[in-house]
Protein backbone atom coordinates (compact mmCIF):
# COMPACT_ATOMS: atom_id res chain seq x y z
CA UNK A 1 0.00 0.00 0.00
CA UNK A 2 1.35 3.40 -0.97
CA UNK A 3 1.42 6.30 1.49
CA UNK A 4 -1.18 9.00 0.95
CA UNK A 5 -0.41 11.28 -1.98
CA UNK A 6 2.24 9.11 -3.65
CA UNK A 7 1.79 7.28 -6.92
CA UNK A 8 3.05 3.75 -7.45
CA UNK A 9 6.47 3.30 -9.04
CA UNK A 10 7.40 0.74 -11.70
CA UNK A 11 4.98 -2.09 -12.43
CA UNK A 12 3.02 -1.91 -9.16
CA UNK A 13 -0.71 -1.97 -9.63
CA UNK A 14 -2.55 1.34 -9.45
CA UNK A 15 -6.18 0.97 -8.49
CA UNK A 16 -7.13 4.46 -9.59
CA UNK A 17 -8.43 5.89 -6.33
CA UNK A 18 -7.15 7.84 -3.38
CA UNK A 19 -8.42 8.12 0.15
CA UNK A 20 -9.87 11.58 0.64
CA UNK A 21 -11.05 12.96 3.98
CA UNK A 22 -14.75 12.88 4.63
CA UNK A 23 -16.27 16.24 3.57
CA UNK A 24 -18.44 16.21 6.69
CA UNK A 25 -15.35 16.40 8.90
CA UNK A 26 -14.99 20.07 8.08
CA UNK A 27 -18.37 20.89 9.62
CA UNK A 28 -17.95 19.10 12.97
CA UNK A 29 -16.37 22.09 14.73
CA UNK A 30 -19.69 23.90 14.21
CA UNK A 31 -21.53 21.20 16.16
CA UNK A 32 -22.61 22.41 19.63
CA UNK A 33 -21.18 20.78 22.74
CA UNK A 34 -23.22 19.85 25.79
CA UNK A 35 -20.46 19.44 28.37
CA UNK A 36 -21.14 22.83 29.97
CA UNK A 37 -24.85 22.08 30.08
CA UNK A 38 -24.09 18.72 31.72
CA UNK A 39 -22.11 20.50 34.45
CA UNK A 40 -25.00 22.95 34.92
CA UNK A 41 -27.43 20.01 35.21
CA UNK A 42 -25.17 18.43 37.84
CA UNK A 43 -25.29 21.64 39.89
CA UNK A 44 -29.08 21.76 39.46
CA UNK A 45 -29.40 18.20 40.76
CA UNK A 46 -27.77 19.29 44.02
CA UNK A 47 -29.97 22.40 44.25
CA UNK A 48 -33.13 20.39 43.69
CA UNK A 49 -33.91 17.01 42.19
CA UNK A 50 -36.84 17.95 39.96
CA UNK A 51 -35.27 21.06 38.37
CA UNK A 52 -32.17 18.98 37.62
CA UNK A 53 -34.25 16.15 36.18
CA UNK A 54 -36.26 18.48 33.94
CA UNK A 55 -33.12 20.29 32.72
CA UNK A 56 -31.39 16.94 32.13
CA UNK A 57 -34.24 15.62 30.00
CA UNK A 58 -34.44 18.85 27.97
CA UNK A 59 -30.67 18.96 27.33
CA UNK A 60 -30.58 15.24 26.54
CA UNK A 61 -33.35 15.64 23.95
CA UNK A 62 -31.46 18.57 22.40
CA UNK A 63 -28.25 16.49 22.28
CA UNK A 64 -30.09 13.57 20.65
CA UNK A 65 -31.55 15.97 18.09
CA UNK A 66 -28.04 17.25 17.36
CA UNK A 67 -26.86 13.65 16.95
CA UNK A 68 -29.65 12.98 14.46
CA UNK A 69 -28.85 16.18 12.57
CA UNK A 70 -25.08 15.70 12.29
CA UNK A 71 -24.95 11.89 12.32
CA UNK A 72 -22.36 11.95 15.10
CA UNK A 73 -22.58 12.16 18.88
CA UNK A 74 -21.85 15.64 20.25
CA UNK A 75 -19.55 16.15 23.19
CA UNK A 76 -21.46 15.90 26.46
CA UNK A 77 -24.10 13.41 25.28
CA UNK A 78 -22.52 10.66 27.35
CA UNK A 79 -22.32 12.97 30.37
CA UNK A 80 -26.01 13.79 30.17
CA UNK A 81 -26.93 10.13 29.77
CA UNK A 82 -24.74 9.18 32.72
CA UNK A 83 -26.32 11.87 34.89
CA UNK A 84 -29.82 10.73 34.01
CA UNK A 85 -29.02 7.10 34.79
CA UNK A 86 -27.14 7.81 38.01
CA UNK A 87 -29.67 10.24 39.44
CA UNK A 88 -32.66 8.02 38.66
CA UNK A 89 -31.28 4.53 39.23
CA UNK A 90 -29.02 5.79 42.00
CA UNK A 91 -31.91 7.46 43.81
CA UNK A 92 -34.00 4.29 43.66
CA UNK A 93 -31.03 2.22 44.87
CA UNK A 94 -30.49 4.56 47.84
CA UNK A 95 -34.16 4.35 48.83
CA UNK A 96 -34.11 0.55 48.56
CA UNK A 97 -30.93 0.40 50.64
CA UNK A 98 -32.47 2.63 53.30
CA UNK A 99 -35.65 0.50 53.32
CA UNK A 100 -33.75 -2.76 53.77
CA UNK A 101 -31.58 -1.23 56.49
CA UNK A 102 -34.67 -0.08 58.39
CA UNK A 103 -36.38 -3.46 58.01
CA UNK A 104 -33.38 -5.43 59.23
CA UNK A 105 -32.36 -3.09 62.02
CA UNK A 106 -35.77 -3.08 63.76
Amino acid sequence: MQPYGQYPQGNQNWRGYQQWPDPGDFFYPLMPTYTGKAFFVLVLYFCGYFPGLIANIICLLQALDTKAQFGRSPYGLGCLTFLLIMFTVGLVAIFLLMYFMLVHLY
